[in-house]
């Protein structure tokens, strides 16, 4: 009787432990395969963010503006309220994110500003995590950001307009030579933000390339332009692009939908498939076009 409890007792418990080692061996390779959820999760990329500023005469003009809010002004505004988009991502839920964000302001060609090397390098913001030192320096970065920019720009747009030096902005020679290094991080998501008002018009590189082909737009060539010379610069979808205070003449104002149309073909060229044209209005609704294209 004894030996056949035994064996009973043998049974049920090599039972058991078959169960367990199934159960444990189907867990473990449960683990190791991510769930229909997980798969479709996106990948959150780091931001890396450039703000590109057209400091031509534009800055003083007021045709088309809401308001009459004087350019420079709502261009002030504008980068202020990225600047405060920028912060609140990296505070999300109370507690600092470590999102290794960068953000920089550019100016191409640079203008001839005192001291505008020191000026453009203090508003650069770059959270790359590389140990322990760097989290409390981003910390400091961060709280410094506001007053940084917040001086910084005032000094770029009131000198600007006191030498009335309108150095413009070189947008087609920028995305032909040097958008992508300054631009493009890899494992990044690469924005660009455009402050323009969609005259693209630098002198030292101006030329018509074909009937009605320009390296740019002007007052005088949109009506009849068909396009914007290539530049032969294929950014493979890894540049989104953000035009802002898209601004046509006021004897003019039928021009945005001509310049929406020639910029967003030549950028549709370039490979550059996320893009947006945006005409002025007032800063706190040119924000939610901001907000919406980041998605901060």
């Amino acid at each position: 009787m004894k030996i056949k409890k035994q064996y009973i007792y043998i049974i049920a418990v090599s039972i058991v432990a078959v169960l367990a080692v199934s159960l444990f061996s189907k867990g473990y390779k449960n683990s190791e395969q991510p769930t229909a959820t997980e798969e479709s999760k996106p990948v959150i990329k780091p931001l890396n963010i450039t703000v590109m500023l057209d400091l031509s005469n534009r800055i003083i003009r007021n045709d088309g503006n809401q308001a009459n809010i004087p350019q420079a002004e709502k261009d002030s505004t504008i980068l202020m309220n990225i600047q405060k988009g920028f912060y609140k991502r990296q505070y999300k839920n109370g507690m600092m994110n470590f999102t290794q964000d960068k953000i920089q302001v550019i100016c191409y060609p640079n203008p001839s500003l005192s001291n505008i090397n020191n000026i453009i390098s203090d508003m650069a913001v770059d959270l790359t995590i590389s140990g322990g030192p760097s989290i409390a320096n981003n910390k400091r970065m961060l709280r410094a950001m506001e007053g940084t920019w917040s001086s910084s720009i005032s000094s770029i747009y009131r000198q600007t307009i006191a030498s009335s030096n309108w150095v413009g902005s070189d947008i087609w020679g920028f995305f032909a030579k040097d958008a992508e290094m300054l631009c493009v991080k890899q494992d990044h998501r690469n924005i660009l933000i455009i402050l323009t008002d969609g005259y693209i018009q630098y002198t030292k590189n101006w030329e018509q390339t074909s009937p009605n082909v320009y390296t740019g737009i002007l007052p005088r060539t949109v009506k009849n332009q068909t396009a914007i010379t290539p530049t032969g610069k294929n950014y493979n979808d890894k540049l989104e692009v953000l035009f802002l205070e898209i601004n046509p003449l006021s004897a003019r104002t039928s021009d945005f939908n001509k310049i929406e149309q020639l910029i967003t073909s030549w950028c549709n060229g370039m490979g550059i498939k996320k893009m947006q044209v945006v005409q002025t209005n007032l800063p706190t609704h040119t924000q939610k076009y901001i907000d919406s294209f980041i998605g901060w």
